[in-house]
């Protein structure tokens, strides 16, 4: 019996060890600020719709947001900011536009917004429709 008892009394000791080697107390702590930092930035969402429009037509985001545009239409679209190689009037100083190639319905195309200023884009397919679009991308700071 007095073997068991030492044994166990032993085995305990062992557990209560190793568990306190589990929490140290100066393990750095995750602040608040912290966790602000690791989240991904703001999406947005525009979706082409079967009326040859974006909805929402016009968008105001903050500077790192993500922009996706999804095909909620039957036809296919596309989310375009140049022609050729040019960029449309409408985009800030230094941006090469962009093109998502056709969207079929249900397909998505992301894009991030780093450069402050004004984003105009069309549909390529539907331009004589007037399916055009603009993203105000915002300094930081001056989101509403």
């Amino acid at each position: 019996m007095a073997v068991v008892r030492s044994f166990s009394l032993w085995a305990v000791a062992v557990i209560l060890v190793a568990l306190g080697g589990c929490s140290e107390p100066d393990s750095p702590q995750v602040s608040p600020d912290t966790e602000a930092l690791t989240k991904e930035p703001a999406t947005i969402v525009i979706t082409m719709q079967d009326d040859m429009t974006f909805d929402p037509r016009r968008v105001q985001v903050p500077k790192g947001a993500v922009v996706e545009w999804v095909n909620r239409s039957d036809v296919p679209h596309t989310t375009t900011a140049r022609v050729g190689n040019e960029p449309l009037e409408r985009l800030p100083e230094g941006i090469a536009g962009w093109d998502s190639g056709l969207l079929q319905n249900g397909e998505r195309f992301r894009m991030k917004f780093d450069t402050p200023g004004e984003y105009q884009y069309v549909c390529t397919l539907h331009l004589a429709n007037n399916m055009v679009g603009r993203i105000e991308v915002l300094p930081a700071g001056e989101q509403d």
